[in-house]
């Protein structure tokens, strides 16, 4: 997952992508974790989250990435909502 904070007319929120890839696909090789991904792929993710709030008066904010425990929680948190 993507930690991402989204800044617009001066409110703050959180604002996470979560990265998903289906069992089956194999084109990049299997990964467990998030830190197996190729530092190139996570550079071009990050910056596509970026990119996707450019023409938008939304300023976002890349706090880091989180492994898949911490992806399932935000999700179930998200769900409760």
């Amino acid at each position: 997952m993507v930690e991402i904070s989204e800044k617009r007319n001066g409110a703050s929120e959180t604002n996470n992508r979560v990265i998903a890839m289906p069992l089956w696909n194999d084109r990049l090789g299997e990964f467990e974790r998030v830190t197996e991904l190729p530092e190139r792929l996570k550079e071009e993710l990050e910056q596509f989250f970026l990119n996707t709030a450019f023409f938008t008066s939304k300023k976002l904010k890349l706090n880091g990435w989180s492994d898949a425990k911490a992806a399932t929680r935000f999700i179930k948190r998200s769900a409760v909502r």
